[in-house]
């Protein structure tokens, strides 16, 4: 029987980048890789929605009742048992308020985060457990990550940061072409779709240049 671990491995990594700070290692340090391993964890997960997106779930089996834990000894599980528990004791100290008399409270971008990462393992885990997702998988995995693509490109705009708009915007591309090839589709039609992506990815890209260099002139005057 098929197990559990390597898709929750895949959801364990961006939830334990996003839950990341430099203050659970390093006091008063310079460092800033907050920001670094964020981005990780977003990336992380775009690269998950994307090979999901394809439409592979109808050969997926659900695993036999009792064959969870057959796939390797006791023993490998120790450092999977450890990335979780410190990803929990992170994810906890995220909604820890610098005011002690605030309530433990997560912000608007980890709570979406914190509810599409059990969102996603309690997807896996119907498929592994109970009954393969079939074609729902492909569908949902697809919305996913046309969500996740859109939902960078609006964040980019609003705050002004480059590499969520180019992730979004190659995430959109990659979703289109994937599916453009993963299909039986005519060759005039894949070359169409290929050079409407293209002109429109350049389009976008020079609009968001002007309007970053538009909003810094702005900030200085």
């Amino acid at each position: 029987g098929k197990s559990l671990l390597i898709p929750l491995f895949l959801i364990l990594l961006p939830a334990l980048f996003w839950g990341y700070r430099d203050c659970l290692f390093f006091n008063n340090s310079n460092l800033n890789l907050d920001s670094i391993s964020r981005k990780l964890a977003i990336f992380l997960l775009g690269f998950f929605f994307y090979f999901c997106s394809f439409n592979f779930w109808e050969d997926v089996d659900s695993i036999e009742s009792g064959t969870l834990i057959d796939f390797a000894p006791w023993s490998s599980l120790i450092a999977p048992v450890i990335f979780t528990v410190f990803t929990i004791y992170a994810w906890l100290q995220l909604g820890i308020r610098r005011d002690n008399n605030l309530p433990w409270r997560l912000d608007r971008k980890s709570t979406y985060v914190g509810a599409t990462l059990i969102f996603l393992f309690c997807l896996m885990w119907f498929n592994f457990a109970i009954a393969p997702l079939g074609i729902a998988g492909t569908v949902i995995f697809n919305l996913l990550l046309f969500a996740l693509a859109i939902a960078l490109i609006r964040q980019s705009v609003e705050e002004g940061q480059r590499f969520n708009f180019w992730l979004g915007i190659l995430l959109i591309v990659l979703q289109i072409f994937s599916r453009m090839f993963e299909y039986n589709t005519d060759l005039i039609i894949k070359a169409i779709a290929l050079f409407i992506c293209g002109i429109a990815a350049i389009m976008a890209g020079l609009w968001f240049e002007r309007y970053l260099n538009s909003q810094n002139l702005n900030s200085q005057n």
